[in-house]
């Protein structure tokens, strides 16, 4: 689902199903349509969760943001990822892919990944070739420089 409005980085805007009067309707529209399937990981801020869209069938990631533990609305790094992440669109950075609120949480529906990076080279019994590194090099330094391009880092 997205916005008619279209941002300066060119996906279109996903749309932020908030807390209003139809957010019963939203929150059984989100639980109908994205299915959490096993937790997969949890940081600072958020849990995350692999999932299914049960409309196409691709797997998702389902990262449920936690409300600020000082009791004032989200972390400023959760507001500043959903932000960069509405007008971002780039093969080298994550897709978002719908957004849902409610009183006590944020809820960012991602493409979903078998694997990152970091898990890769924190295995050490999987061997890299000069290849591979070039290649993690590129994807990391295109990305890098299509933020830099808009303003971002």
């Amino acid at each position: 689902k997205t916005s008619k409005r279209e941002s300066k980085f060119e996906r279109p805007v996903p749309n932020v199903h908030s807390t209003t009067e139809y957010s019963n309707i939203l929150d059984e529209e989100c639980k109908r349509r994205y299915i959490k399937t096993k937790k997969i990981g949890e940081g600072t801020y958020a849990v995350v969760y692999l999932g299914q869209d049960q409309d196409t069938g691709r797997q998702i990631a389902i990262k449920k943001i936690k409300m600020s533990s000082q009791g004032y609305g989200l972390d400023i790094s959760a507001i500043r990822e959903l932000k960069f992440l509405r007008e971002l669109l780039h093969e080298n950075i994550v897709e978002l892919v719908d957004v849902f609120a409610s009183a006590t949480n944020l809820q960012l529906v991602l493409a979903y990944y078998p694997t990152d990076l970091e898990r890769l080279i924190r295995d050490k019994s999987v061997p890299f070739s000069l290849a591979d590194i070039k290649a993690w090099m590129l994807m990391v330094l295109r990305g890098t420089a299509f933020l830099h391009q808009h303003g971002v880092i």
